[in-house]
């Protein structure tokens, strides 16, 4: 949730949380990470994606980074709308 905050603190203040699902085993590798985004409204769902996705991968690609630093592992981390 951090990230997203970080990325759409103008459009989307308040209205998003994040449920991780689940972690499960290491698949070559990395810790498998489940998570789902839930937002407010579903005007808010587009900002989150952002044009072409580029926006969710930002996302995706600075919280895998801060989870691998965190828990001292390659993760995978696959997100749910």
């Amino acid at each position: 949730m951090k990230k997203i905050l970080e990325f759409t603190h103008d459009e989307i203040p308040h209205s998003v949380a994040v449920l991780v699902n689940q972690m499960s085993e290491r698949i070559e590798g990395k810790l498998q990470i489940d998570a789902t985004i839930f937002v407010e409204r579903n005007s808010q769902k587009a900002i989150v994606i952002g044009q072409g996705a580029s926006l969710l991968k930002r996302i995706g690609i600075k919280s895998r980074q801060e989870i691998e630093n965190l828990l001292g592992e390659k993760n995978q981390l696959k997100t749910l709308g």
